[in-house]
Parts: structure tokens; C-alpha cells; sequence
């Protein structure tokens, strides 16, 4: 588990609201998935360097859940706070706390996400595999 919070913001606008003029709930897990890749962005590990270093292809989610509290607009900014719960031998799971203007919480969302390389001899077959510790060592 890690105490590192990473934090971002997002600025709700209209295209991401529906008829009632409220967030559609699934903009929070879009928000949630930027929020993880820019937790590796922050180290340096962008999509091409993990590719490069660690011939990762991405951390696909195998669980993600939501629970929503309060609704946001457009215009509203948003900011979201992402720490990583927990780390598995080749998964990692991760908890992001969506604040409304007002300070109060909006969305906490929950993911559990695969470190995932090509399976040898294929050109496109993803596989699980074990996350690098310079990796975990990087974002704890």
C-alpha cells in the first residue's frame, strides 16, 4: 500500500452531462483511467517508456466499482485524488476520490488493474505478469 496521493483536475463540460445536467456516472471511470496513467506519467513511466523499459502493454482493469455522493455540472472543476491500495504479485489496485468545488466528496471510484506484457511468440495476446519492483519502488 502506498500513503502517496496524486492528484489531478478535471473540468466538467457540457458533453459530459446528461439530459438532467449532471455528470453521466460513466465519465467518473474515463476520469479514473486518466488519473491512473498519470500516475505513471509523473514518474516518467509514459506509455512508451513502460513499453520500452519493462515491455509492459498497458494495465488493463479486470474490477472497477464506484459509489457517487454528490453530483457535479458543467463548468464545475474537480479535483481528483488517486493513491494505489494495495500491490499484487502481477496486479495493483487502486482507490480515486473525486472533490467537488465545494470540497465535499463527489465520487470515490475503486480499480484493480493487470500488469500485463505480449505472450511470447504472438503479436497481439496480452498476458498477466509480475509487476517490476523498481515499479512499485518508483510510485511508493
Amino acid at each position: 500500500m502506498s500513503d502517496r496521493i496524486f492528484t489531478h483536475g478535471v473540468t466538467v463540460e457540457w458533453g459530459d452531462c446528461d439530459p438532467a445536467g449532471i455528470v453521466f456516472f460513466p465519465n467518473y471511470f474515463r476520469w479514473f483511467d486518466q488519473a491512473t496513467w498519470r500516475i505513471f506519467d509523473s514518474v516518467g513511466l509514459t506509455r512508451e517508456a513502460l513499453r520500452k523499459r519493462f515491455a509492459n502493454e498497458g494495465h488493463p482493469l479486470v474490477k472497477a466499482g464506484s459509489e457517487f455522493q454528490r453530483s457535479a455540472r458543467p463548468g464545475d472543476r474537480l479535483r481528483i485524488d488517486s493513491r494505489i491500495e494495495r500491490w499484487g504479485t502481477k496486479s495493483f489496485s487502486l482507490i480515486h476520490t473525486v472533490y467537488n468545488p465545494d470540497g465535499q466528496v463527489g465520487a470515490v471510484g475503486h480499480e484493480t488493474r493487470v500488469w500485463t506484457v505480449r505472450k511470447p511468440g504472438t503479436d497481439n495476446e496480452l498476458i498477466g505478469a509480475a509487476i517490476p519492483r523498481e515499479v512499485i519502488d518508483l510510485l511508493s
